[in-house]
């Protein structure tokens, strides 16, 4: 299973304007392989988690998404 990985990311970003905070993470998993010797494909799939803090109750949030990515490399 040389072709399968996972990867995690994380973010925040604090702003000063009513002390906001904001944190990401994602999850995912993805895979490679080769088409031709010099041409490889790869595809992924992630989980989006966002939350949103602050003193100011209209900006507090939490939302859930997907993100994919699919390319080419030529070596």
């Amino acid at each position: 299973l040389k072709f399968l990985y996972i990867f995690g990311e994380y973010s925040n970003q604090s702003a000063d304007f009513e002390n906001t905070d904001t944190d990401q993470i994602t999850l995912g998993a993805g895979a490679h392989f080769a088409v031709m010797p010099n041409l490889s494909l790869y595809g992924e799939l992630g989980v989006l988690f966002n939350d949103v803090s602050s003193d100011l109750e209209e900006l507090d949030d939490s939302e859930n998404g997907y993100r994919g990515a699919a390319g080419a490399r030529w070596m």
